[in-house]
């Protein structure tokens, strides 16, 4: 799973559950985030543990915490490159913004 993250949703559906299984899929590939168990999709760390893993897999995260902006203010503190992926209205917010901003900057310095 881990060189082929793609591969993860061909998995048997055991591997769903498994959180280690689950981050090293989306760590090769961060779509894999969309084959976790709803288990794992419902629970707040382990969905910022993957962002953490891949920022690239927020996209795959349940509505429900893309548009939570403590949850979005959470992913942006671990990737401020998950701005990219925030809806326009979080995207408006000046604090969410802010705060991907002092990331960067952070990043960078």
């Amino acid at each position: 799973v881990g060189a082929r993250g793609c591969a993860f949703e061909f998995a048997r559906p055991e591997f769903s559950e498994d959180r280690e299984v689950v981050l090293a899929a989306v760590r090769a590939d961060p779509s894999a985030l969309r084959f976790a168990s709803t288990r794992l999709l419902q629970d707040r760390g382990f969905v910022l543990q993957a962002v953490a893993a891949s920022g690239g897999c927020f996209q795959y995260a349940p509505a429900s915490l893309r548009q939570d902006k403590e949850f979005v203010l959470s992913a942006i503190k671990v990737d401020a490159g998950v701005l990219q992926q925030v809806t326009d209205p979080l995207r408006k917010s000046a604090e969410v913004v802010l705060t991907a901003v002092k990331k960067a900057a952070f990043t960078l310095g």
